[in-house]
């Protein structure tokens, strides 16, 4: 097989209210660039905007599809991710309490059958911002151990645990699509 050619590989879905900061995070995942380009900005629905990315995966060359949710309207989608190996990314402002409070009603959405079969991270962003800090590192690791979820905070603009949190997540669905 060439090493330059590219299979369909993971999709990693981003759910989380307005102004989390996941575009940042996707920017900075993708492009390594926090800024959000504007003429970029325009071209992606307001609902859903997707991001590619070639990772190497099993000795393989892999592209990822990131989904940014903006919002829930697009939950019809979901069902497109069935029998994949998926990941979720549910993001919170470390700024923002009522972000964080959001989070249930965010999972609150998924039913059973979507719940069983992904691999999911809460992330705590904007984590740069001690001073402005509305929820604590343990409430939110409270939060995630009660959802089942892995759990890191992030700072998009700083580059702190983004690339982390797509490597975890893409070893332990590598790990799942070999089986």
């Amino acid at each position: 097989m060439s090493q330059n050619l590219i299979k369909p590989g993971f999709d990693v879905l981003v759910f989380g209210d307005e102004n989390v900061g996941k575009s940042a995070i996707l920017n900075k995942y993708c492009a390594g660039d926090f800024e959000i380009n504007s003429e970029i900005q325009r071209l992606e629905s307001k609902n859903c905007n997707e991001r590619h990315k070639i990772i190497q995966a099993n000795h393989e060359n892999m592209q990822v599809s990131l989904w940014e949710y903006q919002n829930w309207a697009m939950h019809g989608m979901l069902p497109l991710f069935f029998g994949k190996p998926y990941a979720i990314i549910f993001c919170y402002d470390v700024t923002n309490r009522k972000s964080f409070k959001n989070i249930s009603n965010w999972i609150s959405k998924f039913d059973e059958r979507l719940i069983k079969n992904f691999t999911g991270i809460l992330v705590g962003n904007k984590s740069d911002l001690p001073r402005e800090r509305g929820v604590s590192y343990n409430e939110g690791k409270k939060l995630a151990e009660k959802l089942g979820l892995l759990f890191m905070e992030t700072s998009a603009e700083y580059s702190k645990n983004i690339d982390e949190i797509f490597n975890i997540l893409l070893r332990i669905l590598a790990l799942n699509f070999d089986r």
